[in-house]
């Protein structure tokens, strides 16, 4: 077991974590070696699990009565012909012929149990054991389970095992969203709250290798702990040496050109390959996609994204600040070129714009935040308002701002808009509604009905002056229904919606008003007749 932080206690993580959600993969090995095939080749990327699976493969094996041989190649161990099978021939001494028929005799032991070898990485075998290996399995001496790595080189005694079917090949997939949470609550012995697990599928794409080390790093810096039995993930995640080496083995050491294509993809992407190419070397481009970092998608407009999210969490943790700021800003250019207005592309631009050292102009952050609000992106809308505002205080954002507030939970922060606003010199009607807005905020969010009376009372005049004082009733009306005078909020209710002008949201906040107030009147029909017009909002007027 190895000890972790976990808030302000200690968990205890254990060191072999569960093997779930393969199933499917352990039985498919079984019936390779209970029916007496060749064996089978388990084949992945880098931390899929391949070696796990493996392990717990032979483990079973093992329990089952037949005798196992685990061996692990390596690329030293390519050097030594016949190094990784000299466990089975018993001592290193003599030719390769005396040797391999060593190996081929422990095999074939006359009274004892029939024996399965297991190989790690069998991509580093070198050709003498790759030989020997296709004969104990082409001649049926054992079955052999073996892992290879998607896309390694492998011997042409190995392939030749693939090609001609004698090794059922099983490809280990990186785990589901649902096999990941059931491992995240197997490994941590509880519950893993949803959103948080995805939030790690999003970052690991089901590599249990990235996940394990992350979430350990994460629990020992106190950012996964548990709430009423449940464990959460806040934060962003740190980048240690042990996730960082890992990543960076999985990558490879790239020429700097290509480097520069990752680099791009790392805060821009996804981007059309038509755009990465005019910014990035293409040969650098090709160069990329081939070593498995980029992936490119589509037929008619194709599109390169990095091959993992975390390729892009590393360089943007690790990478020069200048080198990314320049490079945000040159996406952000090509972007603006293209001349595309859809919203991701527009909310992307301003984004790579803040990120560099261009210049963010108010109107741009101001449209690309209610193009995040739409996408549902509420947090880095209101972060884009905020800079909209800080860059020109003349900039009218503070509805927008508030509704992003509200719809992140931070009615507070919400309210602090409200008041601050108020002692801003704008003009009368925009006060008027905003104090309307202030007050709803504290009616129905915050529960503060005797605060709420009082912004009314104090607005009441200012709403008559400029206009605004059907919204000012619709307020009023759901006031008056928190405070249990229903048929006065009705009444009140009513007059709201039969003013010629009302701001949308006012109008929902009248109807529901209405509702409420009816209800608990006892005048059931009127009140689910109101109810469905809930959501066929007024359109704004004003």
């Amino acid at each position: 077991m190895e000890s972790v932080r976990a808030g302000p206690y200690y968990f205890k993580m254990d060191s072999a974590w569960p093997l779930t959600g393969r199933e499917n993969e352990m039985r498919r090995i079984s019936q390779t070696v209970q029916g007496g095939s060749g064996g089978a080749v388990l084949v992945g990327e880098v931390g899929a699990g391949k070696t796990r699976l493996a392990t717990e493969a032979m483990d079973q094996i093992e329990r089952d009565g037949l005798r196992t041989c685990r061996l692990v190649a390596s690329p030293a161990s390519r050097e030594v012909p016949l190094g990784v099978l000299d466990e089975m021939a018993g001592e290193a001494d003599g030719g390769p012929t005396q040797r391999m028929h060593r190996i081929f005799d422990w095999l074939a032991r006359p009274g004892a149990p029939p024996a399965v070898v297991g190989i790690d990485d069998a991509h580093h075998l070198d050709e003498a054991s790759a030989f020997v290996v296709q004969q104990i399995v082409a001649r049926r001496v054992a079955p052999v389970i073996v892992t290879v790595r998607t896309g390694a080189y492998t011997s042409n005694s190995i392939a030749s095992l693939l090609a001609d079917d004698h090794l059922r090949r099983v490809d280990v997939a990186p785990l589901s969203f649902d096999q990941t949470r059931g491992l995240l609550e197997a490994a941590l012995h509880a519950p893993f709250e949803a959103g948080s697990a995805r939030r790690l599928f999003a970052l690991t794409r089901g590599n249990v290798l990235y996940l394990r080390q992350l979430l350990e790093d994460e629990v020992a810096c106190g950012r996964v702990v548990r709430y009423s039995g449940v464990w959460v993930w806040s934060g962003a995640p740190t980048f240690t040496p042990r996730l960082y080496d890992l990543i960076a083995a999985k990558m490879g050491r790239v020429p700097e050109n290509v480097a520069d294509v990752v680099d791009f993809l790392a805060v821009g992407a996804p981007l059309p390959v038509a755009i990465l190419t005019r910014i990035a070397d293409p040969a650098a481009v090709e160069r990329a996609e081939e070593l498995g970092l980029v992936t490119v998608d589509g037929a008619e407009n194709p599109t390169a994204r990095l091959a993992h999210p975390l390729f892009g969490e590393v360089r943007r943790a690790h990478g020069g600040r200048i080198r990314l700021r320049r490079m945000s800003g040159e996406v952000a250019r090509e972007l603006a070129a293209k001349g595309r207005r859809d919203a991701r592309t527009v909310v992307r631009r301003a984004e790579l714009t803040l990120g560099s050292d261009d210049d963010a102009s108010p109107g741009l952050l101001e449209v690309a935040a209610r193009c995040a609000m739409h996408l549902g992106d509420f947090e880095l809308a209101d972060r884009m308002l905020a800079e909209a505002e800080a860059r020109d205080e003349t900039v009218d954002v503070v509805l927008p701002r508030i509704a992003c507030l509200v719809a992140l939970g931070h009615a507070e922060d919400a309210v602090a808009v409200c008041e601050r606003f108020a002692r801003s010199g704008s003009t009368p009607g925009r006060q008027a509604l905003v104090r309307t807005i202030h007050a709803a905020i504290l009616v129905w969010i915050l529960a503060r009905p005797q605060q709420a009376q009082r912004v009314l009372d104090e607005s009441r005049a200012l709403c008559r002056r400029t206009g605004r004082i059907a919204e000012h009733r619709a307020v009023h009306a759901a006031l008056l229904a928190v405070l249990g005078r229903s048929r006065e909020a009705a009444e009140e209710a009513a007059m709201a919606m039969e003013a010629p002008r009302l701001a949308r949201i006012h109008a929902q906040i009248a109807v529901s008003a209405q509702v409420s107030a009816l209800g608990s009147l006892g005048s059931v029909d009127v009140a689910v007749r109101a109810a469905r017009g809930l959501g066929d909002a007024r359109p704004r007027t004003g």
